[in-house]
């Protein structure tokens, strides 16, 4: 996107962002005005004292409720380098204004209970009087901080009442109240200079909020660091214009991640040169290819044609000792480890400090049953990266492999389990991913071995079948299509996503069934699945186990605030060992933004409500990143940390975004 189109955006998004506030600030006012006018009627002048304490009671709590507006409203500020600064404890309007109304009475009873025992220093008897007096002095012409302070005990305790409630709300606008009287001259206060002084203090301040907010906006939205990305805020414009007479957003995203790597690994165990198209170049494939060409096998990559040559040796390691070095990623850490230890050798294991924080254990464990000798590097735990391996292939021909943390153990069991001399059985534990499994299985059937489930935790590879060079056609990454397909729901728009259809190798293809229980309708066409939002335009909450696709838990999360019932996902608990604690993470961040959520050890319920700005801390999770960005898309002010993490799959996401957000606004 240009400069131009970029500014173009930002004055949009700001605009909207205006006509929301403004809408929200008049019916506020508008409601003040109502509520003021039954007042005057119902609570009618007198001379007699409790009326005017009345008046002066209702008056104030109106006074505390736009106090309580204006700060809710306030809420999201910037320090001096452009950081947002977010209430810290999480609490909502609705706590400010109890606090407020529970401190005002407070005071009342305190100026009641000084007023009756204190009755020879101030003449007056009624709680109004000493009320005013004690915020604003006996008269104008002297210090009301002196009077307060000058006399003996119980005013100064009544003092310290005044502290602890100007310290609970903002208290600004009362004394505020005084100086406009005693620079007006009122010599006698009344109801109605308190009333429209008032209004005209929480008018003034309330619109003054608005300019902060669009000065918060411009700031987010020009001169974003240059490691954070800020999320352009396109609702508005999408409720205030029509859909573009193109048709539904369509998007093209990368290959899959774990198709791209499985292929790697099956084409380099067939014999001969295989040529995978579509292939995804990102932080994770590029650790991959650089580890089997650390090994000794040719591969050729062209990645502005995204393609991938391999020639495989039919199962045989070139090179007997090597380093390698798998970085973040998972499937190359497993499946890599499982193939050297079937092989003969000596190789030395290392990866990212991400890497080495994710569990090995199942599979270092059943390697070690099946033969090879695991040495742990000084000072890292059992069950982790860094270690080398000595490897003499398998000695036996069962084993047994616990798939709770990752199912990628059993894929890189599976895979490699064809190159023994005999028939091998794996039984599992666990029943975690078994839509990744069934995709390996089917990938392994595509290159001409297959793998048996005997039983429903059994597993039978027979002996004999070797993998064969072919060409082969990646699919579309469905996990990334799964983040604009989120939009439909999200934004009111139909999505289609090119080549992403229901017959995908990929389980994250049941998020599109999530989104049909939501409410929007999917329709499989010859370009691609094309998802419509539902017709009223509303979303509703749902309890799904995500344990099929839990590469989606955090899309899910990200869009469930704007639901119109709770959201639970389950099924989850693997997946706190991830890149991060996935489950703590989203947690953490939707309560930044002032989402109420509970979470238990494999379970998130995600309450609706509207986010408030926040900085998204992404702990170098690239599905926190992509997830998180969709609440920035319908709730302003949302900055993404570190976007530079989407590399380790998509490593573009941003860019995609930028042109999606730019296909809407220019049709």
């Amino acid at each position: 996107m240009s400069d131009m189109e970029t500014l173009k955006a930002n004055l949009i998004s700001l605009a909207g962002k205006l006509k929301y506030e403004y809408r929200a600030a008049t019916i506020l006012f508008i409601l003040a005005m109502l509520l003021l006018a039954a007042l005057l009627v119902l609570v009618k002048p007198g001379k007699r004292t409790k009326y005017r304490f009345v008046r002066l009671s209702l008056g104030n709590l109106l006074i505390h409720l736009m106090d309580g507006f204006v700060t809710f409203v306030n809420t999201p500020t910037l320090d001096m380098e452009g950081n947002i600064l977010v209430r810290r404890f999480g609490f909502g309007w609705e706590a400010l204004f109890t606090a407020n109304l529970i401190s005002f009475l407070l005071i009342v009873l305190m100026a009641w209970y000084f007023n009756r025992y204190e009755y020879e220093r101030i003449p007056s008897r009624s709680p109004f009087d000493y009320y005013m007096k004690l915020f604003y002095g006996e008269n104008y012409k002297r210090s009301w901080f002196w009077y307060k302070f000058s006399r003996n005990f119980r005013p100064k305790l009544a003092m310290l009442s005044c502290g602890i409630y100007w310290g609970l709300t903002a208290g600004a606008p009362v004394f505020v109240l005084g100086w406009l009287r005693h620079m007006l001259r009122i010599q006698r206060p009344s109801w109605w200079h308190d009333t429209w002084i008032s209004c005209f203090l929480g008018i003034t301040v309330a619109y003054l909020s608005i300019l902060k907010w669009v000065w918060t906006g411009y700031r987010l939205s020009i001169n974003v660091p240059d490691n954070a990305y800020s999320v352009p805020y396109i609702y508005p414009s999408i409720q205030s214009g029509p859909v573009p007479s193109a048709g539904p957003l369509t998007v093209s995203v990368p290959g899959s991640k774990s198709i791209t790597n499985r292929a790697l690994l099956l084409a380099t165990l067939a014999e001969g040169t295989s040529c995978l198209r579509g292939a995804l170049f990102s932080d994770d494939s590029r650790h991959f290819l650089q580890c089997i060409r650390d090994l000794g096998f040719e591969a050729e990559a062209d990645e502005d044609n995204c393609r991938i040559v391999v020639k495989g040796l039919g199962g045989r390691i070139p090179r007997q000792e090597a380093k390698q070095y798998v970085g973040s990623a998972g499937t190359a850490a497993r499946f890599l480890t499982a193939c050297l230890g079937l092989s003969h050798g000596v190789y030395h294991m290392d990866a990212s400090e991400q890497m080495r924080r994710r569990p090995m254990a199942p599979l270092l464990d059943a390697l070690e049953e099946l033969g090879c000798e695991i040495i742990y590097e000084a000072g890292s735990a059992r069950g982790h990266f860094p270690f080398t391996l000595r490897a003499h292939g398998f000695r036996r021909d069962r084993i047994s492999v616990n798939i709770d943390s990752s199912s990628q153990f059993l894929s890189a069991l599976l895979i490699v389990s064809c190159l023994c001399d005999r028939d091998f059985t794996i039984q599992i534990e666990g029943t975690h991913g078994m839509a990744y499994i069934e995709m390996t299985r089917r990938m392994m059937e595509q290159f001409h071995v297959r793998a048996q489930e005997t039983t429903e935790r059994t597993f039978l590879t027979k002996a004999g079948q070797h993998y064969r060079a072919m060409d082969y056609q990646i699919e579309p990454d469905v996990s990334a299509a799964c983040y604009f397909y989120a939009m439909s729901p999200l934004l009111n728009l139909p999505v289609l996503v090119n080549h992403v259809h229901f017959d995908s190798l990929q389980g994250d293809v049941a998020f599109i069934e999530i989104l049909i229980k939501m409410g929007c309708s999917a329709e499989d066409t010859p370009q691609g699945i094309l998802v419509t939002p539902p017709a009223d335009g509303v979303f509703h909450g749902v309890v799904e186990d995500m344990s099929a696709c839990s590469d989606q838990a955090i899309t899910l999360a990200a869009i469930a605030p704007f639901a119109d019932s709770p959201t639970t996902i389950t099924g989850i608990g693997h997946i706190r060992f991830q890149e991060s604690d996935r489950i703590r993470a989203i947690v953490t961040e939707l309560t930044k933004m002032g989402i109420s959520c509970r979470r238990t050890d494999d379970s998130i319920t995600i309450y609706p409500g509207m986010p408030r700005a926040s900085r998204v801390e992404t702990y170098d999770d690239h599905r926190m990143a992509m997830g998180f960005s969709l609440v920035g898309l319908r709730s302003p002010g949302i900055v993404i940390d570190n976007p530079g993490c989407c590399r380790k799959t998509f490593e573009n996401y941003f860019e995609v975004l930028d042109k999606v957000v730019a296909q809407f606004l220019h049709g």
